[in-house]
């Protein structure tokens, strides 16, 4: 019958709130609290509606006094449980956020005492065990002395749920356990062994993730969390704790590696391995700490764990910013500058550009790079420090993997060791993708460094012809304006924006380096003059020149077999100086195709037909003077490449 009656009253409670009638429901709900002063039902509903009404003090009171009387409900402890979520949550309902006001309306006692029990009610559950013991030493730092060196044994062994763990260790309970004033004495209780493990399970994880180039760093400010008061009363001035606020995008990077450094400094400090302090200095940018790096001798203790995380950072930012250009333009390809064919490999390459984009993204990219390169010939620096970097390497994930293989690719073409470029890309296979014609670029680049022009050349246009083809190139068309670069004049490395505004000229150049390497030679050569031609058509009239020194081979042949000259060439001065050159009586020109009825060697005594056909030809043509050259470009490549 109590039970009956309790429920009833405390349904008009609940129809009097229903309707915005705050008094009519503290009414209902004293009835109720005067006749059952025992009732856990009736003191739940009175915290609720507490609670609903923003009388968060009222509230904070009532729930103290039920953990007491009524520790054993389970009903409770849900409530406990929801409001620990809604505390470490960034949820913005107004069920969470009266939690959030409840929980910093409770004195500290009762907040540490509610983590302390939810916590043991969660030993067969290891992740969650170790959330509410984190939150606790957040919030009560004092508390790291019982529970830190519990929670790190407890998240380094678990193996469930273990990438979680494992960012909960490194983010989270080693940063508190390292910080604290306990940490000496907690740390004097376990092995070195140990300790050097929880610093190895920190490197595993953040290279299994570097990919991500995000790591949370809740931990990193743990020291700065913005604790709600427990003199709190109303929700008008919400303040809420921060123990699982986000980090602006822009700070993770800095952060999560910063903090990672200063966790190998706290253990080095318990191992005394002397690392420098200014390796965790933060206004320091990342290529002052590589020098500082490189200022330590390679029997430094921690010489291969500053290393590697300081190769990380360095692979993480390289590969975000990368990100970053290819969101606004194409992705970037590293390839070697076009110069003259080079035997010698293995020297360092010193000079690096990087073509696209703003100067200031440029400079980032290339300054990436290279502290990567320097950590990476760090961590590879003797047999030692290979093996160990080599063992850890086989914890990543595939992603990772293509990560670094790429990464190593690009760091052998920038040492001149194209042979293994050559090699490894050799055998990847071919494909369509953007990827296999990005690594025949690549590939085309580092043959035509070791002398192997032929096959360079074979690359470039099949290159050449895929770009194109993705450009549906019609009649009239042409490539944009862009800072096309001194291919065969730059840095001795470039990062190449994989589109045609700068991959077609590329291709051109390689091309072109190939047909002058035969074109010249003693034996007359007239395809390859025929080919210098054309492509000379692309770059006009900075390739004047080069089309002279044809001229000149041409007359010292006294001829040319070019049957498809009307079909390719189209530059106005180079038709004259064809037309002029039919005139004289020095040169054999076979200049028309062969299936033409009145096809005759253009030489000395030749038919009057024949002069005028010739004639016609050279006026028809200079019709399409001013058309786009990328058309007959495309056609040109088509021909070449496809011929059976």
């Amino acid at each position: 019958m109590a039970d009956e009656s309790s429920s009833w009253l405390i349904q008009r409670s609940r129809e009097c709130l229903s309707v915005g009638d705050n008094d009519g429901a503290d009414a209902w709900i004293f009835t109720a609290t005067s006749l059952y002063p025992h009732s856990f039902p009736v003191q739940h509903e009175v915290l609720h509606t507490q609670m609903k009404a923003g009388q968060i003090a009222q509230a904070a009171l009532q729930l103290a006094n039920m953990l007491q009387r009524f520790n054993n409900k389970k009903e409770l402890w849900q409530d406990v449980h929801s409001m620990l979520t809604a505390v470490s949550s960034e949820a913005n309902d107004a069920t969470s956020e009266r939690w959030r006001y409840l929980f910093g309306a409770l004195d500290s006692d009762v907040q540490q005492e509610m983590l302390r029990s939810c916590a043991e009610q969660c030993e067969d559950d290891v992740l969650s065990q170790c959330q509410l013991f984190i939150q606790l030493m957040k919030l009560f730092p004092g508390t790291v002395l019982e529970f830190g060196l519990e929670t790190v044994k407890l998240l380094s062994r678990c193996s469930s749920h273990r990438l979680l763990c494992q960012k909960m260790l490194v983010n989270e309970a080693l940063p508190l356990l390292l910080s604290s004033c306990h940490c000496q004495a907690l740390l004097s209780r376990v092995p070195v062994d140990e300790i050097v493990f929880w610093l190895y399970k920190a490197l595993f994880y953040c290279s299994q993730n570097c990919s991500e180039c995000l790591i949370s760093t809740a931990a990193s400010d743990f020291m700065k969390t913005d604790l709600m008061s427990p003199t709190l009363t109303s929700p008008s001035t919400p303040r809420r704790s921060s123990i699982a606020n986000r980090v602006k995008p822009e700070n993770v990077l800095r952060d999560s590696w910063l903090m990672l450094l200063r966790l190998v400094q706290s253990i080095g400090l318990f191992l005394r391995w002397n690392i420098p302090s200014e390796l965790c200095n933060s206004a320091l940018l990342l290529s002052e700490r590589v020098a500082v790096l490189k200022s330590l001798p390679k029997s430094h203790p921690a010489y291969f764990h500053v290393s590697f995380v300081l190769l990380l950072e360095s692979l993480a930012k390289y590969r975000a910013a990368l990100h970053m250009n290819s969101a606004n333009e194409s992705p970037l390809v590293m390839v070697s500058s076009i110069a003259e064919s080079e035997s010698q490999h293995g020297s360092e390459v010193q000079t690096l550009a990087v073509l696209g984009g703003t100067e200031g993204g440029k400079k980032v990219i290339s300054d990436l790079f290279r502290c990567a390169v320097l950590c990476w010939d760090a961590v590879h620096s003797d047999k030692t420090l290979k093996t160990d970097f080599v063992n850890l390497r086989k914890k990543w994930s595939s992603a990772d993997w293509e990560m670094i293989d790429s990464f190593e690719v690009d760091c052998w073409l920038y040492k001149r060791n194209f042979s293994q470029v050559v090699a490894y890309l050799q055998s990847l296979g071919e494909g369509d993708s953007l990827a296999a014609t990005m690594a025949r670029l690549k590939q085309a680049s580092c043959l035509a460094k070791m002398g192997n022009l032929a096959k360079s050349c074979e690359l470039a246009m099949s290159v050449l012809l895929s770009v194109l083809d993705e450009m549906h190139i019609s009649v009239g068309d042409e490539l944009p304006d862009s800072e096309l670069a001194d291919f065969t004049n730059s840095a001795d490395v470039l990062l190449l924006p994989f589109d045609a505004v700068y991959v077609v000229p590329y291709c051109v150049a390689i091309a072109a380096e190939h047909y002058k390497s035969i074109a010249f030679e003693v034996e007359r050569n007239d395809i390859a003059l025929s080919h210098l031609m054309v492509l000379c058509q692309y770059d006009w009239p900075n390739m004047h020149q080069l089309f002279l020194q044809v001229m000149k081979r041409v007359k010292d042949n006294r001829g040319l077999i070019f049957e498809s000259f009307f079909k390719y060439i189209r530059d106005i001065d180079m038709l004259e100086e064809m037309m002029w050159l039919s005139n004289t009586d020095t040169c054999q020109l076979c200049l028309l195709p062969s299936s033409s009825q009145r096809q005759r060697t253009v030489t000395r005594g030749v038919d009057k037909e024949s002069k005028e056909e010739l004639r016609d030809a050279f006026e028809n043509q200079a019709k399409y003077a001013e058309d786009k050259f990328i058309s007959t470009l495309y056609l040109f490549v088509q021909d070449t490449v496809r011929k059976p």
